[in-house]
């Protein structure tokens, strides 16, 4: 059973891979064509509904609980951005960097099935790809803080009218850096194991 669960998620990922290269081609050719003919991108930026207290919730209450108010509402805002040389460079780094981690995560998984596929886990190339992926996922959380950053300043000045509204939600990506520390105890598992491995067989 766990050789079919393995195989499958093989397969998967396998799937996921070739999907993303065909969905990265996809992204990229319409990014070009919106830069090179609108001169303009539309760039969604993460908000927070500051006036959600305000917005009506009568009718809903029961006998067993009563709303009282809204708060923290999320959405997201979509600005038609006039593209400048530094706004470009900008696209084009934290795009290349998203898309290159997030590959990178998906090349090493697969990688890491395929040893699991042919039943040989504890080996050196294991941990390391277990390390890069959690070293990965963790500066995923890190881009997408900075890039929270700089989306609240270049769109301060629109941000500045109507503050008591909306602010940028800034993603501090608790779980992704979690999620990665968690990666790498388990890269420390698979070198312990791999240790073990070896120690055992020197005794043969």
């Amino acid at each position: 059973m766990n050789r079919i669960i393995i195989r499958g998620l093989y397969i998967l990922t396998n799937i996921v891979w070739y999907l993303f290269w065909v969905f990265l081609v996809i992204i990229v050719i319409g990014i070009c064509i919106k830069m090179f003919t609108t001169h303009k991108l539309e760039w969604d930026v993460p908000v927070t509904i500051n006036a959600a207290k305000h917005l009506p919730v009568t009718g809903m209450d029961t006998a067993q609980a009563q709303v009282s108010s809204l708060r923290d509402v999320e959405g997201l805002m979509k600005f038609k951005v006039q593209l400048t040389p530094l706004l470009s460079a900008i696209v084009v780094v934290f795009f290349s960097l998203s898309m290159f981690l997030f590959g990178s995560v998906l090349y090493n998984t697969r990688r890491i099935f395929q040893s699991l596929k042919a039943e040989v886990p504890f080996n050196p190339e294991n941990v390391k790809r277990l390390r890069y992926i959690g070293l990965f996922v963790i500066a995923m959380a890190v881009i997408n803080f900075i890039d929270a950053f700089v989306k609240n300043v270049l769109f301060k000045v629109q941000l500045q009218q109507a503050e008591s509204i909306y602010h940028i939600k800034i993603v501090l990506g608790f779980w992704p850096v979690i999620t990665g520390l968690i990666i790498l105890v388990l890269s420390e598992v698979f070198r312990k194991g791999y240790q073990l491995k070896v120690d055992n067989e020197s005794f043969v």
